[in-house]
């Protein structure tokens, strides 16, 4: 009997894989590398060795504020040029700009690094490098970073110790304001920059620092408060921008009236120590050309608090001084003789009268038995040394050598300092006492 046999069918091979069109792949491709150059915060700009646009991205039109027109018109050198002529008008040094263009096609196979300040006060680090396809140099991939805000940041610190150390070394309040002045120049413009303080004593608001070019008057007398900006700002405790619409909807509220000569921006920052407000810090502008914004307003309002330390320290210095030189003045020209002695009873220092009358120096007191030779008798040198430390006020008569040999009747009395040592005070009463034997 026969078997019948059956037979699984046999799969077909399986081919191979279908591939993507290499279009598509390329595409793909093209998307990927499109993308990742609109997703870095650089502008990217890729030329070939001619200088034509081959790829870019937003933020590289962005950043040089380029139209439609100037990039798609880069096919040419007239094209290159109106690019590059747009670029230059924009930049504070243009030719460092074209230099380092140039260089870096006379070198194509070099790296470079290089840093751009615009006008308008934006700072770019540019880079670049070389594209190279197959080893070998078809073009250059220019990429620009804004630093603006770090570069800015770093000023703002530099500006801030600088400001403390020159509150070290200025030898008075206006030479304090004006190198603030010069610092805070060279973080935005300051053409028009002053500073004014409040005295609570007289209600009174000072100016010691004044510089404007409208209102040439350097020195501007103290006034009492009024509705202007800068009572304002005094009064708020708060920054204000004032531009030319917050200034009328100030003035329409009843906050504030014009003072001085009209600006375009007027920017006030209080000058705070702790929680008192001591005064106000004021730059503005003139011209539609140099307007303010939320920038400077940050950066005078973060330099302020350190300014306002340096200014009441360099006040309270120049008071401190004018006592100093005040009470110095009247020192040396009473008519009385003053000397310190110190915890030991010995001469540390005299005002004139004392050398003018007994002819000694400060430095004999060093190097000489100062009070033998003013009090020969022992027991009179004695009497003396007794009287330091008497009550204050009571006055005891000496009989007193000068250097020259004259013999004078003298009276003194002393009071202690609160540092140590005790403050003789006397007096030459000869004229008197032989007025009175008369």
């Amino acid at each position: 009997m026969a078997t019948r046999r059956t037979t699984t069918p046999k799969k077909p091979k399986a081919g191979p894989r279908a591939k993507k069109p290499r279009r598509v792949a390329d595409s793909l491709t093209v998307s990927v590398l499109q993308a990742t150059l609109e997703s870095t915060a650089d502008g990217i700009l890729v030329v070939d060795l001619d200088g034509n646009i081959v790829s870019h991205n937003r933020h590289f039109e962005e950043m040089w504020h380029l139209p439609a027109s100037l990039i798609a018109g880069n096919n040419d050198a007239a094209g290159r040029g109106r690019l590059i002529a747009h670029v230059r008008e924009q930049l504070v040094n243009p030719q460092l700009f074209v230099d380092g263009i140039q260089d870096r096609y006379a070198e194509p196979e070099s790296d470079s690094f290089d840093v751009l300040t615009f006008k308008d006060g934006r700072v770019l680090e540019r880079y670049s490098i070389p594209l190279r396809l197959n080893g070998r140099s078809v073009g250059r991939v220019w990429s620009f970073r804004d630093v603006t805000a770090r570069r800015r940041a770093e000023c703002v610190q530099e500006a801030v110790y600088r400001i403390s150390h020159t509150a070290h070394t200025a030898d008075n309040l206006l030479q304090l304001l004006r190198a603030i002045h010069e610092i805070v120049g060279e973080l935005m413009p300051a053409k028009n920059f002053y500073v004014s303080l409040y005295n609570a004593e007289n209600d009174r608001l000072e100016f010691p620092y004044f510089v404007d070019e409208y209102d040439t008057a350097r020195d501007i007398p103290p006034r009492k408060l009024r509705k202007g900006l800068t009572e304002y700002v005094l009064r708020t405790g708060q920054p204000l921008l004032a531009t030319p619409e917050v200034y009328e909807q100030l003035v329409a509220a009843g906050e504030a009236e014009l003072i001085g000569a009209p600006s375009i921006d007027w920017l006030g920052v209080p000058l705070k120590v702790k929680d008192r407000t001591i005064g106000v810090v004021v730059t503005q502008t003139y011209s539609q050309g140099v307007r303010y914004g939320e920038g400077e307003r940050d950066i005078l309002t973060f330099v302020s608090s350190q300014m306002a330390m340096a200014i009441e320290r360099k006040r309270v210095e120049d008071a401190w001084r004018e006592q100093s030189e005040l009470l110095q003045r009247i020192v040396d020209n009473i008519p009385v003789m003053l000397v310190f002695l110190d915890d030991q009873g010995r001469i540390q220092w005299g005002n004139r009268e004392w050398t003018r009358t007994l002819g000694y120096e400060i430095a004999d007191a060093s190097t000489r038995d100062i009070f033998a030779e003013l009090y020969p008798d022992p027991g009179e040198r004695q009497r003396l040394r007794d009287s330091i430390g008497a009550p204050v006020g009571q006055w005891t008569d000496f009989r007193t050598r000068t250097r020259h040999g004259t013999t004078l009747d003298t009276i003194w009395a002393n009071a202690p300092l609160t540092g140590g040592g005790w403050l003789a005070i006397g007096m030459d009463v000869t004229d008197r006492k032989r007025a009175e034997e008369r």
